[in-house]
């Protein structure tokens, strides 16, 4: 293709600051999105310092952050297994050098941890070490903290998930941040989590997690962690929240601009104004632009290539959703750059004579941006969503 400069020379970026200008009634393609986003901004804008405070109170209490364990063998005694609210102190009692400080020692009678001044001969404590959930914890609070959002809530519940300590103390961790996100977002902006969280709140356990001597701990560990398995095992439902969230910020960071024309007489000749074309072009078309276009589920869209023998170009055609978007125009990629190779797009029906183009504000390119939302997931499956409408409809998996 020809890719001559046409005579624009309105290079100025939209305003992002100021997006509320596409809150208009007539804008069919960012208006919902922006008050979604608008919805959860100001929630998380009110709540914010709530959660932080519950945050900074569990980061406070050292049986979360600061408990130590160890072996204390003492002569004529069964070794016993002692914890430590915080870092015990070596000092001397009654003339010998001793660990001391706010100990329980684990008692197969207890179903509640009873912590009360104590110390152990240095020389009979084995293996002091603090334990391995308070760095997890600690880390989870920080992590949350300094980038609160549902996003950052939701990867710490499937980090805690994926951790090796106590099931009851696991599931604890996420019953607390699952009532954070609804604090934080609202109930109504969470629904994919109401039955979690009931599920959470149900187990009812007698005996605490510490208390792993007591003949009734492992059964109820076991049902705290079938309760995690059915939620978090394959954490479907989680990851398309965060993959949501994150397809409805990018939609909204890609306010099109203007970058070029087609042809009046030849419209597979493209004009740019630059005189280069971008990393992607778009054309807006209407949904009933052509009744045979394919359905698909929102998963994703199934697709097939070829190659341009005489371009040495790639040709793609793309099936897209008729379902989702009867009624309302729709956004296609016609062309997008990968590596140095241009693939072209088929679906939108070829270009129309003089026709506008348009490319995203930023230059990531559509593929690109799923890409990175599967990583963050940790997911290659087609992602399960409600596509914003300002999302192209030809490109919606890697």
């Amino acid at each position: 293709d020809s890719q001559k400069s046409g005579k624009g020379t309105d290079n100025q970026k939209p305003d992002l600051k100021n997006v509320q200008r596409t809150n208009d009634p007539e804008n069919p393609f960012w208006s919902s999105t922006y008050e979604i986003i608008k919805a959860f901004s100001n929630n998380i804008r009110t709540h914010e310092d709530e959660v932080k405070e519950e945050l900074n109170r569990m980061g406070r209490t050292a049986r979360f952050v600061d408990l130590w364990e160890c072996t204390v063998n003492r002569p004529n005694f069964e070794p016993e297994k002692w914890y430590f609210n915080g870092k015990p102190t070596q000092e001397f009692i009654k003339g010998v050098k001793s660990y001391a400080g706010i100990a329980y020692i684990l008692s197969p009678d207890d179903i509640q941890p009873e912590f009360k001044a104590n110390n152990a001969i240095t020389i009979q404590v084995q293996d002091l070490k603090k334990m391995d959930h308070c760095d997890v914890v600690e880390r989870m609070i920080s992590n949350i903290f300094y980038d609160i959002g549902p996003e950052s809530i939701m990867k710490e519940i499937k980090n805690i998930y994926n951790q090796n300590f106590s099931a009851i103390l696991k599931l604890h961790l996420a019953s607390f941040l699952t009532d954070q996100l609804f604090v934080l977002v609202g109930k109504d902006n969470a629904l994919p989590f109401i039955e979690m969280a009931k599920d959470f709140k149900r187990f009812n356990n007698q005996v605490n997690w510490l208390c792993t001597a007591n003949s009734r701990y492992t059964a109820e560990n076991r049902q705290a962690e079938a309760i995690l398995n059915h939620h978090l095992q394959r954490p479907d439902g989680m990851n398309g929240y965060i993959a949501q969230l994150k397809i409805q910020k990018s939609a909204m960071k890609r306010i099109p601009r203007w970058v070029g024309f087609a042809d009046l007489k030849n419209p597979e000749q493209l004009h740019f104004k630059t005189g280069k074309m971008p990393n992607e072009i778009w054309v807006v078309r209407n949904s009933n632009i052509d009744n045979t276009m394919n359905s698909t589920t929102k998963n994703g869209l199934n697709s097939t290539a070829r190659t341009d023998q005489a371009s040495g170009q790639n040709e793609k055609s793309e099936d897209t959703d008729n379902s989702e978007t009867a009624g309302r125009p729709m956004i296609f990629v016609t062309r997008e750059q990968i590596s140095q190779e241009t693939l072209k797009h088929l679906d939108h029906k070829g270009y129309l004579p003089g026709e506008p183009l348009f490319a995203p504000d930023n230059n990531s390119t559509t593929r690109e941006l799923l890409r990175s939302v599967q990583e963050d997931i940790n997911s290659d499956r087609p992602l399960n969503i409600e596509w914003p409408p300002g999302w192209p409809v030809n490109i919606r998996q890697p």
